[in-house]
């Protein structure tokens, strides 16, 4: 659910409790991507924020 959105899209998703600090594609890395840097398959995120802004992220991932 996450592949195509941005990470201005997942920021809003969490209230901007949690804050994306890197995304690792391929083995290269993005560090402080951009709002409007647009996730794909594979990518690994790093991430700060309190554990209800994880969950919140989780269910984002992993929504059916």
């Amino acid at each position: 659910p996450a592949v195509g959105k941005t990470v201005g899209e997942i920021d809003a998703g969490t209230d901007g409790e949690a804050t994306i600090l890197a995304v690792v594609r391929g083995g290269d890395r993005t560090a402080h991507p951009p709002e409007t840097f647009t996730l794909a398959v594979d990518d690994h995120l790093v991430v700060i924020g309190d554990q209800a802004a994880h969950q919140e992220l989780d269910e984002l991932f992993h929504d059916t």
